[in-house]
């Protein structure tokens, strides 16, 4: 039988656990991206997308940001998001 304490685990509580070991610097190298952009977090997949809402922002760049952003924005409205998924898949409108 198995066990997995760390399933109970938030990001954030892993992140005060690794203050408190003094392994921070170890627990910023883990990787979570699905689609890295110029060799950072892309900010809009949806492990990035979980990892900012669950409060390690500070893991991100100015630019993963703002990619988290418009992602953001472009669920938020679901004509939008239809007509650029058409247009990244290539269907046609006519």
């Amino acid at each position: 039988q198995f066990s997995f304490p760390v399933m109970s685990l938030t990001k954030l509580d892993m992140l005060e656990k690794s203050k408190d070991w003094g392994v921070t610097d170890l627990m910023n190298k883990t990787w979570f991206c699905h689609q890295p952009f110029l060799g950072q977090p892309c900010g809009s997949c949806n492990p990035c997308i979980h990892t900012l809402e669950a409060g390690l922002r500070y893991r991100f760049s100015t630019i993963s940001l703002i990619r988290y952003k418009i992602k953001k924005f472009i669920i938020s409205y679901p004509k939008v998001h239809r007509t650029l998924s058409k247009l990244k898949y290539g269907e046609k409108y006519f």
